[in-house]
């Protein structure tokens, strides 16, 4: 027997509370987890690069980047190396008002 539908619209909605209060919890500390993940893909570097780059434990960027609590600290760190590299971090409607936040590779 199927769940009822109001069930399953509850949940989603739920799903979707959750995800939305993670995107802002993050956000409070300087970097979402979309804009990490983005940033160490701009560069080409593993979440043992950017741990080593900043001379972090690779579990606190894997904890970060799997929306577990780490130290504000740890994220200033992490968003610090990440534009030494050469990152520019987007906020939201810096540039594109409406849009979301972003990062991009600042001109060389």
């Amino acid at each position: 027997m199927a769940p009822p539908l109001g069930l399953i619209l509850l949940v989603s909605a739920i799903i979707v509370a959750f995800k939305h209060f993670l995107m802002l919890k993050v956000s409070e500390m300087g970097m979402t987890i979309p804009q990490c993940r983005a940033a160490r893909a701009l560069l080409g570097w593993s979440a043992a690069d950017l741990a080593a780059s900043c001379k972090i434990g690779i579990a606190t960027v894997k904890r970060f980047e799997s929306g577990q609590t780490v130290q504000d600290a740890s994220v200033d760190t992490m968003r610090k190396a990440l534009e030494a590299a050469g990152v520019q971090f987007i906020a939201i409607g810096a540039t594109s008002p409406g849009a979301g936040a972003g990062v991009r590779l600042r001109g060389r």
